[in-house]
């Protein structure tokens, strides 16, 4: 099973998450509590499988998605429990995505690009 540090995309925010198989569907299942469209715009696969010991009475977490979370600490969208894992969508937070993220491409959304432009 593959499992992925993921970059998504809703407005001015991005999230940084985990997920194990499919960003296809972990994206299907944010997409159900958002009013907004959320866009994936990359991610990095890790070997993490959220074996680490939880911190501070929280779940069991990804290093690398931890690691990630500290580094844009300053960016961070506080929520009423003071975390979150939205973040400030920031030419910083984009700029390490383009260099460190595997770039995502929505296979969909470019076919219906490609038949727009032919027809």
């Amino acid at each position: 099973m593959s499992h992925h540090v993921y970059f998504i995309e809703c407005k001015e925010y991005i999230k940084i998450g985990f997920a194990s198989g499919s960003l296809e569907s972990r994206l299907s299942v944010l997409q159900v509590g958002s009013p907004f469209k959320l866009k994936i715009l990359g991610s990095i696969s890790c070997d993490c499988d959220r074996k680490h010991p939880p911190t501070l009475g929280k779940q069991r977490t990804c290093k690398v998605e931890s690691e990630l979370h500290a580094k844009f600490l300053h960016l961070q969208v506080k929520n009423i429990k003071n975390e979150c894992e939205w973040f400030s969508g920031t030419t910083e937070l984009r700029e390490y995505i383009d260099e460190h993220a595997d770039l995502y491409v929505d296979l969909n959304e470019q076919h219906a690009r490609s038949y727009l432009m032919i027809n």
